[in-house]
């Protein structure tokens, strides 16, 4: 699979300096996507090892004063004494002219990861991280031939295309790429008669960077021989699009690698946002469904003691009722035998016991009717009132049969006057000769 070589310049003014050497030396800016533990594989190609940043300045400060000393001497030999004191008054100058990407290159040159990548077989891989749209680092498997390769080859790339222009120039090795940093100091000199030679900082004057794409050009033909390639030619698509009245395709704009991790940091933190929201809709519904929960089990309670306090309530009336009848049987039974009976003492309507009854007895009745002694009394009463009207009733049918047989005896003795006087009166039997026992009842024998 062809990778394509990445190369591309950016603007800085001098004031700059300082950061990109507080991130060269991880001292400050954004660090978090680098693995600081690696920080120590970055190679730096600095000669003199100074601040590049404190070079820079003093470089530029030694071309304004050469600049100033050339510019004084060339109107010195045109005689223009008025035009030199103004100079001499106007003291250094900038050797530049202000335009918004500054008069310093930051040269960026790398590869895709994929191209770094370890075959599966390598026992000694490089181990990298990479960090996913989600923000998660994972680690990667790097080829240390390949790391080792790029960093020779990119090394005489700027040897050979920046002579004797790169400021600084380092390997960064504990990003998710290695990755080249330079920064370029390009000048030209410029000669006139009234200035003399002027030394200026023009980064046009490297072709690379007077021309993107022959950049692009000379950037795919030096890396071909270690798997490298020039990227798309998509300004030449452009041209060759509207040359045949075609839409062109858009413009491809590069996104800075700080563009890029803040886009994907503000992505994560609005996905972060979200998910936090969500966890908090989630929280809220499992404290709603907790609050249910709560109710619900409040609610089981409540029916719970409900029911137990009516089963309760039915049990005790059961109970009750069980011990009402049995007060009442028990009282019934004893009745029956003769062994209570109701008084009146002083008012007070209660149950006493028979002389007949005996303790055993006593004790068992009282066991038993003490669990509802009203239920008992009420019963005795009841019972009593029953006996007494059973008795009145069975006392008055013996007194209608009474009556009856009285009756009964009565018509008997009279059917028997009548039936003698009959037979005396057919058979002339004078009385006397027939003697008749009036105490016996008809149908018994006669006595003469």
């Amino acid at each position: 699979m062809p990778h394509s070589v990445v190369l591309r310049f950016d603007g800085v003014v001098p004031v700059d300096a300082k950061r990109i050497l507080m991130h060269a030396q991880r001292r400050g800016g954004d660090v978090d996507h680098c693995d600081l533990s690696r920080s120590a594989d970055t190679v730096c190609f600095d000669e003199t090892g100074e601040d590049f940043s404190k070079r820079l300045r003093d470089k530029i400060k030694d071309i304004a004063e050469v600049n100033l000393k050339n510019n004084l001497e060339a109107l010195a030999l045109l005689g223009r004494n008025k035009d030199r004191k103004k100079r001499a008054e106007l003291g250094l100058i900038d050797p530049y002219r202000a335009s918004k990407y500054g008069p310093v290159r930051e040269a960026i040159l790398t590869a895709n990861q994929t191209y770094f990548l370890a075959d599966d077989d390598d026992p000694y891989p490089y181990i990298a991280h990479k960090t996913t749209e989600l923000g998660d680092r994972i680690e990667v498997r790097l080829s240390r031939k390949t790391i080792a390769q790029f960093r020779e080859k990119g090394r005489e790339f700027f040897e050979k295309y920046f002579p004797e222009q790169v400021l600084h120039l380092r390997l960064d090795m504990d990003e998710e790429v290695p990755h080249f940093h330079a920064v370029l100091f390009i000048t030209k000199e410029v000669v006139s008669q009234r200035r003399g030679k002027q030394v200026m900082l023009q980064p046009s004057a490297n072709p690379l960077i007077a021309s993107y794409e022959h950049a692009q050009d000379v950037a795919g033909d030096f890396f071909k021989d270690i798997g490298l390639q020039r990227g798309e030619r998509s300004a030449q698509a452009r041209r060759d699009a509207k040359e045949q009245g075609q839409v062109p395709p858009d413009k491809r704009s590069h996104t800075k690698a700080q563009a890029y991790r803040d886009d994907r940091a503000e992505n994560i933190t609005v996905r972060e946002a979200r998910l936090v929201k969500r966890e908090r809709l989630l929280d809220q519904r499992e404290a709603n469904l907790e609050v249910r929960e709560r109710e619900s089990i409040a609610a089981e309670k409540n029916i719970i003691a409900r029911a137990n306090e009516e089963a309760a309530v039915v049990i005790e009336s059961a109970q009750n009722i069980h011990a009402t009848v049995d007060a009442q049987l028990a009282a019934i039974e004893a009745k029956s035998d003769d062994l209570i009976s109701v008084v009146e003492k002083d008012g007070v309507e209660e149950i006493v016991f028979s002389d007949h009854a005996t303790s055993e007895q006593k004790q068992s009745i009282l066991e038993r009717i003490s669990r509802s002694a009203p239920a008992a009394l009420k019963i005795v009463k009841l019972v009593s009132k029953r006996v007494q009207e059973i008795l009145e009733r069975a006392e008055n049918r013996a007194k209608v049969l009474v009556r009856n047989a009285e009756a009964r005896e009565d018509a008997a003795r009279r059917n028997q006057v009548s039936t003698t006087s009959s037979l005396t009166a057919v058979l002339g039997i004078s009385s006397g000769v027939l003697k008749f026992d009036e105490t016996q009842l008809p149908g018994k024998q006669f006595s003469a």
